[in-house]
């Protein structure tokens, strides 16, 4: 039973630990590279879209109120 509690307890919250920093590291890698990429998206020339084609919104009726 001691054996259970000194090594295997803590064997297995090692490695919980190791796979957990792992993951997160490769998560705040995704999150740079897809803020990176959004970027350059942004710097691109805006094309022809639908939105474009849309009349421009009306005042309301109502003074704005």
């Amino acid at each position: 039973m001691k054996t259970l509690v000194c090594c295997d307890t803590v064997d297995m919250l090692g490695d919980l630990w190791v796979s957990m920093f792992s993951a997160g590291s490769i998560a705040v890698v995704l999150a740079v590279v897809a803020m990176a990429y959004i970027g350059k998206l942004d710097s691109l020339p805006r094309g022809r879209c639908c939105a474009a084609r849309l009349p421009p919104p009306r005042a309301p009726r109502d003074g704005g109120r």
